[in-house]
């Protein structure tokens, strides 16, 4: 996906295709169930673990409970699983169209602003 974004974009992420191999970074379309699984449950893993969702009909639930979802393969872990891969499709074509800009100045920001 890196070799996709304009250069302005691969130098603003510190993407040096020459030195970083292409590999690391798949397309999510190429990502198999499990593998989308793993990174939905990764994504929930690193939210805040005193935050709760709440889900209409369904109740609330901590961070913790959804990541057994996703592993679980439930309904609600299914869902979570595909709204994570819409997000990631989102990101995914933003950064190919070069649509991502980072706004962050500060080198402590661990994940870098985006402006749409």
């Amino acid at each position: 996906m890196d070799q996709e974004a304009p250069e302005s974009v691969r130098i603003a992420f510190g993407r040096n295709l020459e030195v970083r191999p292409q590999s690391r970074v798949r397309p999510v379309s190429d990502l198999n169930k499990d593998e989308l699984r793993m990174v939905a449950a990764e994504v929930f893993k690193r939210s805040d673990p005193g935050k709760k969702l709440g889900i209409i009909g369904k109740g609330s639930y901590s961070r913790d409970e959804l990541v057994v979802e996703i592993q679980r393969g439930s309904a609600l872990g299914d869902q979570l699983v595909g709204s994570n891969r819409h997000y990631a499709q989102l990101l995914e074509k933003a950064i190919r169209t070069g649509k991502v800009f980072v706004q962050s100045e500060s080198d402590k920001i661990d994940f870098p602003d985006f402006d749409f």
